[in-house]
């Protein structure tokens, strides 16, 4: 069973020896009504240079994480787009 308070911080208290080192930045209503995907567009204008992502073999940078998501999104619309033109091509 987790003994991590609901909500907290993962720390070393709470298994990963992850903590944050940037401050927590808050965000005003009007950002977090927005989609993900333009919240997100925003940062990357904001701090395309900085580090995204981490892990134990990769860092990705905001710039370079959002190239690898618009690439993942070129190819679902791609396959999609060939589905709906096969499906259509069959009379469904």
């Amino acid at each position: 069973m987790n003994s991590c308070p609901k909500n907290a911080f993962v720390d070393q208290t709470c298994g990963t020896g992850v903590v944050p080192t940037n401050p927590f930045k808050r965000f005003e209503k009007h950002d977090v009504e927005q989609s993900i995907a333009s919240r997100f567009e925003q940062e990357v204008n904001q701090y395309s240079g900085r580090l995204a992502i981490k892990d134990r073999d990769n860092a990705f940078s905001y710039d370079a994480l959002n190239r690898m998501a618009n690439r993942i999104a070129r190819a679902i619309l791609a396959r999609d787009h060939r589905t709906a033109q096969h499906a259509y091509s069959i009379g469904l």
